[in-house]
């Protein structure tokens, strides 16, 4: 049973990572589909899909603005948005997409600066906010984004216990994008921390750590940039824990819930081997 369980697990940790990457295929009401993929993104309680013509439509909740349809409504089928969109991330309350050009845009809430257009006015509508941008990442109430030179950049806030999820040595709230580190390849963050992947091949990670969600070893938060192992090539920031894939198919795990046998029990607070690839 326990070996069951074990694979159950690290199969739903690999969809954990990998779904975000998938195309979904739209299926019709008679079970066909017409063809259209689509990727997806949730929020906290809103929706977002890409279609293959570009266009991005949203639908949920609505109550600061973070579909992005120019209200407040809350919306219970999908609405049109904006057209040419390469890419979209769904934070709490606030969302970001890539357009074709690399132009950043965000939208909803804006308490902490998390659109970074140098306000914390809420914006019910895309605002554009950096240019050649290629790959996002949208957290709690803060954003982050790679710019095709490979510098990653921070906005928004870290209130309460998210001390450091910008990495940029401080507990500071941003309004505008502040330069993090450079040559990264890839960003994920969550309620409270941030991975990333240099290119060559390092896991970084900094922000909260109560739950030991950094995998340095500890429960210290760190507000700059810690390096954790080597030879990763994609990363997932849970609220309170982190999930990664080495270029050999290593699935790797820290600060989750351990389901083996049924009961819960943490793993330790250093990376762990899930599940390994043939």
């Amino acid at each position: 049973m326990q070996k069951v369980l074990k694979r159950v697990l690290a199969f739903v940790l690999v969809l954990a990572i990998a779904l975000p990457l998938w195309p979904v295929t739209e299926s019709l009401a008679d079970g066909r589909t017409d063809g259209v993929s689509m990727t997806v993104a949730a929020g906290g309680g809103s929706s977002f899909a890409i279609m293959t013509d570009g266009s991005l439509w949203a639908w949920g909740q609505n109550s600061s603005g973070q579909l992005g349809d120019g209200t407040t409504i809350e919306r219970h089928s999908p609405v049109r948005i904006m057209e040419n969109v390469v890419s979209v991330s769904a934070g709490n309350a606030h969302a970001l997409a890539i357009t074709t050009d690399g132009g950043l845009w965000a939208w909803g809430h804006n308490g902490q600066g998390q659109l970074g257009d140098g306000t914390t006015a809420n914006s019910n509508n895309p605002v554009r906010v950096m240019e050649n941008v290629i790959a996002i990442s949208a957290g709690h109430r803060h954003s982050f984004a790679i710019t095709s030179d490979g510098v990653l950049w921070a906005w928004g806030g870290t209130e309460g216990t998210q001390i450091g999820v910008l990495g940029d040595g401080t507990n500071t709230a941003r309004h505008s994008p502040v330069r993090i580190m450079e040559n990264v390849t890839a960003v994920s963050t969550g309620r409270g921390h941030t991975l990333a992947i240099t290119t060559d091949g390092g896991l970084w990670a900094w922000g909260n750590n109560s739950m030991g969600q950094l995998g340095d070893g500890t429960t210290t938060k760190s507000p700059n940039p810690v390096r954790i192992k080597e030879n990763f090539v994609a990363v997932s920031a849970g609220e309170s824990h982190s999930l990664a894939l080495t270029a050999d198919g290593g699935l790797w795990g820290w600060a989750i819930v351990n389901l083996v046998g049924l009961g819960l029990k943490r793993i330790t607070y250093t990376l762990v081997l899930l599940s390994q690839t043939p």
